[in-house]
C-alpha cells in the first residue's frame, strides 16, 4: 500500500493526532486536524455528535465534554460536510 500511495498526486487525511501513517503521503498531501472524541462541538443549533473509533475499527458518536484545544477546529464530520459543500453542485440529486 505505501508504494502506491506515495505515487498519488494528492492525499488527505483527518486527524485527532499524529501517527505513523502520516509519514506516507502522496505527491502533495493535506492532513486536516479535526476535534478528538473528548472535546465539544457546540454549534448555533446545539452540541453536535463528533466520531470515535474503537479498537475494533467501528465508528461511534460521541458527545465530548471538555473545550477543543484550539476554536479553529472543526469535527471529522464537519471536515468532510464542507469539502462536499464546496465542491458539490448545490443541488446534486
Amino acid at each position: 500500500m505505501e508504494a502506491a500511495w506515495t505515487r498519488m498526486r494528492l492525499t488527505v487525511q483527518i486527524a485527532t493526532k499524529l501517527n505513523r501513517s502520516h509519514l506516507v503521503n502522496g505527491q502533495v498531501a493535506y492532513l486536516l486536524p479535526c476535534l478528538s472524541r473528548s472535546e465539544e462541538d457546540l454549534q448555533a443549533s446545539g452540541p453536535q455528535t463528533v466520531t470515535m473509533e474503537d479498537s475494533l475499527s467501528c465508528i461511534h458518536g460521541s458527545l465530548g465534554k471538555r473545550a477543543p484545544a484550539s476554536e479553529h477546529l472543526l469535527s471529522e464530520l464537519a471536515i468532510v460536510a464542507g469539502v462536499a459543500k464546496a465542491t458539490l453542485p448545490s443541488n446534486p440529486w
